[in-house]
């Protein structure tokens, strides 16, 4: 039976939580295990005494949530193929799906899913309202990101749209006055 207590997100989330030490210490499934466990006794399925008899040992599990999250930007015209688009460079603390070496950088749209799924940072942190958003797919130059010591290579990174802005077009040169 599926309990739907929590979102994927909320997972994610609940990995990202594991105290630094215990993270170092763990394999990439056993930091899944944590999160899950850790959400069984946040959402009451289970109790953390019940979890420790079960395993004849206490179990370590992630750190408390510190954020609330954030709602997603709403509001705005949907971005199109070819438009080009700044990651926000925005830090929070919180569940976050946007790659840091993008914030800040421009690059264009390839590509938006006609799907849409609930907002990460808001989702991510347990609000089941989270507004449906699509991803797009941006292309960002190599050397854009990480400068000269990167090739001539393509980067496209999907970002949901609430992590973008339109570049504004450049405006026309003024005309030279006579």
């Amino acid at each position: 039976a599926h309990l739907q207590k929590f979102s994927i997100d909320e997972v994610r989330h609940a990995v990202e939580r594991i105290d630094v030490r215990q993270h170092v210490g763990t394999r990439y499934y056993e930091r899944y295990v944590i999160a899950v466990a850790t959400l069984l006794v946040e959402t009451g399925v289970l109790t953390q005494q019940e979890l420790d008899e079960a395993l004849g040992s206490p179990f370590k599990l992630a750190n408390p949530a510190h954020s609330p999250g954030r709602a997603a930007v709403t509001g705005r015209a949907p971005f199109e193929v070819g438009d080009r688009v700044v990651v926000r460079d925005e830090y929070f603390s919180g569940h976050i799906r946007c790659p840091a070496y993008v914030r800040g950088k421009q690059g264009v749209v390839l590509h938006r899913t006609t799907e849409k799924w609930p907002f990460p940072d808001a989702i991510g942190h347990g609000d089941a309202s989270a507004e449906h958003q699509p991803t797009y797919h941006v292309q960002f130059s190599a050397r854009d990101l990480w400068g000269s010591a990167a090739d001539d290579g393509l980067v496209v990174v999907d970002l949901f749209e609430s992590y973008l802005d339109k570049v504004p077009a450049a405006s026309p040169a003024a005309a030279p006055a006579e």
